[in-house]
């Protein structure tokens, strides 16, 4: 039993001492610091640099989606012809506020791998590809193709306004001159030395390396895959825009727009399972295809029955609540 109790004392006596001597080594200022510590604390800095960078580019890919969201939620007040070409103009001049985020976006991807930050973006973009795509819709009555969307989120470039941060290529500094380089202790080890003395071996890079200028003009990186899941979230736009149609007493708009979801849906079948959330959004454009061909076949079969005014009444009465997906 007392042996028990010494090992325990003692036991606690090693920790309390080995608590003292890391406080007292951290607590202690490093005199030189080594060049394995000054260069993690390089990676430190690059990475910090890098979270800051995407941080604040989540920040603009936020303000761009709830803008774009406005911007459907005005589109979709256009539905008689009096009012949508008004509501075209307002929603033009609200696409301007949002190109000034995706400026800001593109300045901050200047000589940067698109694919490191496309996540941080991504919601953003296929947000401003559904608005984008559904205002051409109205205004245009085709799909807006992918060179628009690439051509609308290129900006100019100009040196007095816009900060660009230059980014250096980080490499291996050669090693400091007052480094003392360990010599191996015995003389018979043999340094191997290349046989050939014509081998050219390429210096590093200093600081001095030339950094391209900017160019003229910045744009956004569009993936086509953000293009494509943008493109599938304006079917759900689409399909509320035929349902909206019948309740003004459109009847044709229903039917050209369900000629569009069939070629949408033909198209997007044959892409499978090749990317993030995409089957998921099949889903939703096979649900929202549904719905308006059954808005169709009301209009076919029941129109001469109905009068114009009750279809919208009848066609909702006779949706499924879970057709939508969302």
């Amino acid at each position: 039993m007392e042996t028990a109790t010494f090992g325990r004392k003692r036991r606690r006596k090693n920790e309390d001492s080995s608590a003292m001597s890391d406080e007292t080594s951290a607590k202690k200022p490093l005199k030189d610091a080594s060049p394995i510590l000054q260069l993690f604390q390089g990676f430190q800095t690059e990475l910090d640099s890098r979270h800051d960078k995407y941080e604040r580019i989540v920040k603009c890919s936020r303000d761009i989606t709830t803008q774009s969201k406005r911007v459907i939620f005005l589109l979709h007040r256009g539905l008689d012809e009096k009012s949508r070409a008004k509501i075209l103009e307002e929603a033009a001049g609200k696409f301007v506020a949002i190109k000034e985020l995706f400026k800001k976006i593109a300045a901050e991807l200047l000589y940067e791998d698109c694919y490191q930050f496309v996540r941080a973006y991504s919601p953003g973009l296929q947000e401003f590809v559904e608005a984008y795509s559904f205002w051409y819709f109205l205004k245009h009555g085709t799909l807006v193709s992918f060179e628009q969307i690439c051509r609308e989120l290129v900006f100019g470039n100009a040196s007095e306004s816009t900060k660009i941060e230059q980014v250096k290529p980080h490499v291996h500094n050669p090693p400091d001159e007052n480094i003392q380089v360990h010599n191996p202790p015995d003389e018979n080890i043999q340094v191997y030395n290349p046989p050939d003395e014509n081998i050219q071996i390429p210096n590093p890079p200093t600081e001095n390396t030339h950094v391209p200028n900017p160019p003229a003009n910045i744009q956004v990186p569009i993936p086509p895959a953000e293009y494509i899941l943008g493109i599938s979230d304006l079917t759900g736009e689409l399909m509320r825009l035929a349902i909206n149609s019948v309740g003004q007493g459109n009847l044709t708009t229903p039917l050209e727009i369900c000629k569009i979801l069939r070629k949408i849906h033909d198209e997007f079948i044959m892409f499978g399972n090749q990317q993030r959330g995409f089957p998921k959004k099949l889903e939703v454009l096979k649900n929202s295809l549904k719905k308006v061909e059954n808005t169709c076949y009301t209009i076919h079969i029941r129109g001469s029955e109905v009068p114009k005014n009750m279809l919208a009444t009848l066609i909702a009465s006779n949706t499924d609540p879970t057709v939508d997906g969302q």
